[in-house]
């Protein structure tokens, strides 16, 4: 083989090997942001349980099936309300 060959197959051995370490660099942060994304957003609905339970004066540590549904709807309407105010 001659050496411009051997030069020419380095510099694409080393191209892939730098492609790929960016590639994986890049792929962490979008998980990274992925997952404090999911962090928060499991916080805010959280918040808005206690919330929720707070305001309809049920006991999270004793809930009826009924108790959940009514938790579940008012978490939705605070969902959807907090969207709208995103939205205006």
């Amino acid at each position: 083989m001659s050496k411009s060959k051997q030069i020419l197959g380095a510099i694409i051995a080393c191209t892939v090997v730098v492609v790929v370490l960016y590639s994986i660099s890049e792929l962490r942060k979008y998980q990274s942001s992925k997952n404090e994304r999911t962090q928060l957003i499991k916080k805010i609905v959280d918040q808005f349980y206690e919330e929720c339970y707070s305001e309809n004066s049920l006991d999270k540590k004793k809930l009826s099936n009924n108790d959940k549904l009514i938790a579940q709807q008012c978490v939705e309407e605070k969902g959807k309300s907090l969207l709208n105010k995103k939205g205006e």
